[in-house]
């Protein structure tokens, strides 16, 4: 199993919970993949999508180019290469999730 199918099949039961938004569900994944070992920057800033929409957002970007992303309009896949939307933003460094918050987000 490659890193982008490991990271779609840990973080695919949260996605399904259509109570977190893209700032829960980013919070959750930064934690699991912490947790798993998995190198990747929790991020915050924009998504443009091509029809000249944007949002404020937050996504997980990995070493291999993919985005993760459960929130994304522009495609339901989740992890992916970002081909059908733009990112733009910076490092979240205040969006580091520990154990306490992991278990405050998913115990709603």
């Amino acid at each position: 199993m490659n890193t982008t199918e490991k990271v779609r099949a840990l973080l695919t039961p949260y996605a399904e919970n259509q109570e977190y938004d893209s700032q829960d569900l980013t919070e959750i994944a930064g934690y699991l993949l912490k947790k798993e070992g998995i190198d990747h920057v929790v991020m915050s800033g924009r998504l443009y999508l091509q029809e000249g929409e944007e949002y404020p957002h937050y996504w997980i970007e990995l070493n291999t180019g993919h985005i993760v992303d459960f929130r994304c309009p522009a495609t339901d896949e989740g992890v992916f290469l970002p081909k059908q939307c733009t990112y733009v933003g910076e490092r979240a460094t205040d969006l580091m999730t520990n154990k306490c918050r992991f278990r405050t987000l998913t115990e709603k």
